[in-house]
């Protein structure tokens, strides 16, 4: 069974980073430091980035007051770092070093966005994918926005998340849930459907996150507003371990792969993380507080794990590692 990750002496807590509720979240590294990139739920008090060592905030992004946020996602890849955050008046994009605002994407300026992920892709330009209530799935490219392909058309209703990834060996795919819970598999540079549908969840898919196992297999888990959380594998399509139903509300979801197997963590409405044996279906641990969760691996070799919480803080607890965490 994973051992769960607790509070310790070490850990730092960023006072009233936000005025409200902080959500979404994602981790940002360069040769400057690591960095934690945070919204308040609604947008309404601008993206910050904060020192993670220092827990100093480095910079405010500029023209980030973008009302409520559906989701974020951000990439380094050297080309260009990108942040990207998908909201009810479209997807917005800054330079993640420098914070600067870039250049809407003019066919989804009033277009509610839902989704959105951004990451490299093997063999070609990273990509940035947008997702809303059309229905349909975009594509652009990370480094000038110029569309990439055609829209991807397959889910019958509003499109929740998506999720770009690359499994070990193979091809980039994206990953997309939508309200009615079915979530789609797609060739990421063709927009081809890979297989049939993943899975048919219970009510909306709106939480997608994967992880690198031990084993080298990458695993996506799937899960509702609801609590209901499924993993697969991404390249096979087969289930990983056991289900999880979380009994709440679940805002956020974040994965860490350890020797003794997979952990799962969930936020929740009522501000409590519970971590989960993927394997087992068993949770282990409900110690941790917040109402998001974010994980990353950093290039040291240990992780970084942030909670936001429903005051406006952040806690963020660091390992020495090394463990796989969720992109």
């Amino acid at each position: 069974m994973p051992t769960p990750i607790r509070v310790s002496g070490d850990t730092l807590r960023i006072n009233a980073a936000h005025t409200g509720p902080v959500w979404p979240l994602s981790f940002y590294e360069s040769a400057e430091g690591h960095f934690l990139i945070s919204s308040r739920g609604r947008g309404s008090d601008g993206i910050r980035r904060w020192n993670i060592d220092t827990g100093e905030l480095s910079l405010v992004y500029s023209d980030s007051n973008v009302g409520p946020l559906s989701h974020s996602s951000a990439s380094f890849d050297s080309q260009r770092p990108l942040l990207a955050a998908a909201t009810q008046e479209g997807i917005f994009r800054w330079d993640a070093e420098t914070g600067t605002r870039l250049p809407d994407l003019p066919e989804l300026t009033t277009r509610t966005m839902w989704g959105v992920s951004v990451a490299p892709v093997r063999n070609g330009l990273p990509l940035l994918v947008g997702a809303g209530a059309d229905g349909a799935i975009y594509r652009w490219s990370a480094l000038n926005g110029e569309a990439f392909g055609a829209p991807i058309h397959g889910h019958s209703s509003t499109v929740q998340s998506v999720l770009l990834v690359t499994p070990p060996g193979g091809n980039s795919v994206i990953l997309s849930g939508d309200e009615h819970g079915t979530v789609h598999r797609w060739d990421a540079a063709t927009g081809d459907p890979v297989g049939g549908k993943l899975c048919e969840l219970d009510s909306m898919a709106m939480l997608l996150t994967s992880l690198v196992l031990e084993d080298g297999r990458l695993l996506v888990a799937c899960g509702t507003a609801y609590g209901e959380i499924r993993c697969f594998d991404v390249a096979t399509g087969e289930p990983v371990g056991r289900s999880i139903n979380t009994g709440n509300g679940t805002p956020a979801i974040a994965a860490i792969s350890t020797p003794e197997g997979p952990l799962l963590l969930a936020s929740s409405d009522d501000g409590i993380v519970q971590q989960w044996d993927v394997n087992t279906g068993e949770i282990i641990d409900d110690s941790l507080e917040g109402v998001s969760v974010a994980t990353a691996m950093l290039s040291d070799g240990s992780y970084a794990l942030a909670t936001g919480q429903q005051n406006g803080d952040i806690n963020i607890l660091r390992t020495g590692g090394p463990r796989r965490v969720s992109a």
